[in-house]
């Protein structure tokens, strides 16, 4: 049985629903507290209840990544709630597809706010805590698209590349 995660304090941006709520499930499983950050508010809830119920400890925080200053405060709860953070995963994301001649700027704000931004914004504070603690890890959720623009999805695919290179100059 795989313990890496084990006594470990995680936050997980995205966490409601996916891989967010796949990762938070696996890493109570394996015996870790997990924080879950996402905008909906019931669905974090119930996954919540869902890692309660195999005795893994959770914590739900309705926020929207792409607001740095509500990104930061959930980021800091979580570090008073547990007194360390071991792990950020920014795994928050959202896609438009289309033409990119019709892309709107809403659009492209709000996927390059939540994809980019919010990733930014939930492990910048993040970064700052490990530091301080001495240990710790980042993560970012990115995907194929960041190595080679996908037709339909170019603002998707730019957002996820500059996450990478915000990632690898992070490390």
């Amino acid at each position: 049985q795989r313990v890496w995660y084990r006594d470990k304090i995680c936050v997980i941006s995205g966490a409601s629903s996916g891989l967010g709520k796949e990762m938070a499930l696996e890493i109570g499983r394996q015996g870790g507290r997990v924080a879950l950050l996402a905008r909906r508010k019931d669905l974090i809830d119930q996954c919540a209840d869902q890692l309660k119920d195999i005795g893994a400890q959770a914590i739900a925080i309705k926020v929207d990544v792409s607001d740095c200053e509500a990104a930061e405060a959930a980021v800091r709860q979580v570090h008073e709630h547990w007194g360390r953070i071991d792990v950020a995963i920014a795994n928050a994301g959202v896609a438009v597809t289309g033409r990119p001649s019709r892309l709107s700027k809403q659009d492209a704000e709000l996927v390059v706010g939540v994809n980019l931004l919010g990733a930014i914004w939930v492990l910048r504070p993040a970064l700052e805590i490990m530091l301080e603690q001495g240990s710790g890890h980042l993560a970012g959720i990115s995907c194929l698209s960041a190595f080679v623009g996908l037709p339909q999805n170019a603002i998707y695919s730019a957002s996820k590349a500059a996450l990478n290179n915000f990632l690898q100059a992070v490390r």
